[in-house]
């Protein structure tokens, strides 16, 4: 019955002419959406889709409330330890890096979410966008994706773990959990050899580290070495030593190697040092204090007779005023600062030269040698007496300049694992066949390493200790984009000393400040980050150079702009010359 009948039969005398329309309208509606329903539901059960795959039905079916709440899932962190890498690594790459729901920038800043320490630092300046994922997670896997190294660190976590004392729950389950943890994630790096690669590993154990370090040295970071290769290095090493066993050395080479034994680095410094005193050297002091003699208050105050006195009933040298010595058998190449005469400063007196003939014959000895402690004679001549001796030895000091050379030095830019260029302080040595990069350099720009069996050779053909692995350079100047220079560069714990070795007096420096600068900063001592070789060094200048006056440092124009080198004449130690003026505040 329609609703028109049942209100007809209600009131029978009601007029129905306008409710009998909006009957029949309503009625033509209702027939439409059912027949819009139908094909619908026509087309959906002919595509198979029609329960299962109904975005309404599936919606209603997860909203149901029979359906069970599952725990959120947590990602792993890492902190940079390797042998915590393949799980964090399978973990990450199941739940965020091989879902494909997941924009780049989202997995980007999962991935920075997850990360600690060392691993963080080499993703933590990269913003977050699409382009920089791949960038930062190579970096990742470049930097802790080695089956040797994740294989050698769980070995090393086995080999260690505390030998178990009494029966209990507590110690037996963390025997469990280590073992269990580190077997299966070593079988995970699927090693050809597992057994190889073990007794590898306990055979290094008993090695020497510097042997270890010449063995890793030749060794690539793609390749697994064997125990069969380390018995041939060490039956090497054997014959080597027969070798150099066997051969007597003579009487030149045993003071060549005297001569570089304390450190045969090459240091490109070209400053003297002064050599540590030692007890045999030092000479007994009038105070009875631990200093040198030329160091002793009471000595600077006495009068030259009487320093002259205590000289000669001592037995010290008049040079350098150590026992132990004489002035006939002196190399210390002091001569005094006043007279040049072949004694020390402090026993200087005003009297013609031709009046002590023993001086004179000592002064022709000490101008025959040729050795040179410019640092150590400044220090020796620091000690001398106010009044009239000090007003002689500080002008001595300011007439007596020192050396030293300036290197060109630049900012540029190299290439970090972000894909960013970085600035870098260079020094520019032609002399070097090789660039090399320092390793907390390589470390911040994420650069990735492989092992190198290249040697660094200095000077006397003296093996440099340091280089542990080598990486590729892209290198280009501050300011501009090209050119780009590509280098093999060796990996090194330290390059050199900081450069140059003692600031460029202001009047120098200030000579160059019309010029755009490779270096802006180049008087003042810095670190120096990357050396760049002879590899590089033919394509750097330009043939252009601007000079000021002679013995200044030269502008030589170049890709990286205006380097400044050469060696500059300056005077020694204006604090010093100073301060001579009040003998005790050179001697505190």
């Amino acid at each position: 019955m329609s609703c028109y009948e049942i209100e007809l039969r209600l009131n029978p005398e009601a007029s129905f002419d306008q409710s009998s329309e909006l009957i029949e309208h309503f009625t033509d509606v209702y027939f439409k959406i059912a027949e819009i329903k139908k094909r619908l539901t026509d087309a959906l059960e002919s595509t198979g889709t029609a329960d299962n795959s109904n975005p309404l039905m599936n919606n209603t079916t997860i909203i149901s409330s029979n359906a069970p709440t599952l725990p959120r899932i947590t990602l792993k962190t890492f902190d940079g330890t390797i042998s915590a890498w393949p799980e964090y690594r399978a973990n990450f790459e199941s739940l965020i890096h091989h879902h494909e729901s997941l924009t780049p920038s989202a997995k980007l800043n999962y991935l920075r979410t997850t990360l600690s320490g060392p691993a963080l630092a080499l993703v933590k300046e990269l913003p977050i966008t699409d382009v920089n994922y791949p960038i930062a997670w190579d970096a990742l896997i470049g930097m802790y994706e080695n089956k040797r190294m994740i294989g050698s660190s769980l070995l090393n976590k086995l080999l260690s773990f505390s030998a178990i004392q009494n029966e209990n729950k507590n110690d037996l389950s963390n025997f469990m959990s280590t073992f269990g943890e580190c077997v299966s994630a070593i079988k995970t790096q699927e090693i050809a050899d597992l057994g190889d690669f073990m007794t590898l590993h306990i055979a290094l154990k008993c090695l020497p580290k510097s042997l270890v370090k010449t063995f890793e040295r030749r060794q690539t970071r793609e390749t697994m070495p064997t125990t069969k290769d380390l018995l041939k290095f060490v039956q090497r090493q054997i014959e080597i030593l027969d070798l150099t066993a066997s051969a007597p050395m003579s009487s030149s080479s045993s003071e060549s190697s005297k001569k570089y034994s304390h450190d045969s680095s090459p240091k490109r410094s070209f400053t003297a040092t002064a050599h540590s005193p030692t007890e045999k050297t030092r000479s007994r002091c009038l105070c009875d204090c631990d200093h040198f003699l030329y160091k002793c208050p009471k000595f600077i105050e006495a009068s030259v007779d009487e320093r002259r006195d205590f000289v000669e009933k001592n037995h010290l040298c008049t040079i350098c005023l150590r026992s132990g010595n004489h002035q006939d058998r002196c190399d210390s190449g002091l001569t005094c600062r006043v007279c040049n005469d072949g004694h020390n400063t402090l026993l200087h007196c005003d009297m013609p030269k031709e009046a002590d003939p023993q001086l004179s014959d000592r002064k022709e000895r000490v101008k025959r040698k040729n050795s040179s402690s410019s640092e150590s004679q400044a220090e020796q001549e620091t000690a001398d007496s106010s009044g009239d001796e000090s007003k002689r030895v500080h002008q001595a000091l300011k007439s007596n300049p020192t050396e030293t050379v300036l290197l060109g030095t630049a900012v540029v830019r190299v290439k970090g694992a972000d894909g960013r260029f970085h600035k870098v302080r260079a020094m520019i040595d032609s002399a070097s066949m090789t660039t090399i990069i320092r390793d907390d350099c390589a470390r911040r720009l994420g650069l990735p390493r492989d092992a190198t069996s290249e040697r660094i050779i200095g000077l006397a053909d003296q093996s440099i200790p340091g280089v542990s692995a080598s990486t590729v350079c892209i290198i280009k100047p501050n300011k501009s984009g090209k050119p780009i220079f590509r280098s093999n560069a060796v990996i090194m714990e330290k390059i050199t000393t900081q450069m140059p070795t003692t600031s460029v007096p202001e009047p120098i420096s200030s000579k160059y400040r019309h010029l755009q600068l490779a270096d802006p900063r180049f008087f003042e001592p810095q670190d120096v980050q990357l050396l760049i070789g002879a590899d590089i060094f033919p394509y750097i200048f330009t043939g252009k150079r601007e000079t000021t006056t002679p013995n200044e440092p030269v502008a030589l124009s170049s890709v990286f702009a205006h380097l400044q080198t050469l060696m500059i004449v300056q005077e020694v130690s204006q604090n010093l010359a100073s301060e001579l003026a009040d003998p005790k505040n050179s001697y505190e």
